[in-house]
C-alpha cells in the first residue's frame, strides 16, 4: 500500500485512482532505460548519472512523494494523454494512424 504524507508527516488520504504499484513500475522501468541510455555513453558525467539513478527506487519515490507532486504528475499525464488522442484522430483525418496512445 502507498501513503503519503501531509506536510506535517501525518498520512492522508488522496482522491485519486492511482495504483501506486504501477506508478512505482513506471518510475523503476523509465529508471532502468535511463541507465541503459546514459551506460551508452562513457563520459564522466554520465557514469554519475548511472551512479545517481542506481539509488532510485520507485516505491520509495511514490511513498514520499508529497500530495502536491502527485497532483503534478498527474495532471502532467492525463495532458499527454489528451494531446496523444488528439494526434491519434488528426493523424486518422490525413490518412496517418500514429500509434501512441496510453
Amino acid at each position: 500500500m502507498i501513503r503519503l504524507a501531509g506536510d506535517d508527516g501525518a498520512p492522508m488520504p488522496i482522491q485519486s485512482n492511482v495504483d501506486g504499484a504501477k506508478l512505482a513500475a513506471f518510475i523503476d522501468a523509465a529508471v532502468a532505460d535511463s541507465i541503459r541510455e546514459l551506460e551508452k555513453r562513457e563520459d564522466d558525467l554520465s557514469k554519475a548519472g548511472v551512479t545517481m539513478l542506481e539509488n532510485v527506487d520507485g516505491k520509495s519515490m511514490v511513498e514520499q512523494m508529497s500530495p502536491q507532486f502527485l497532483e503534478f504528475v498527474l495532471d502532467a499525464y492525463r495532458s499527454l494523454k489528451i494531446h496523444a488522442v488528439r494526434l491519434y484522430i488528426l493523424g486518422r483525418k490525413g490518412g496517418i494512424q500514429v500509434g501512441i496512445l496510453a
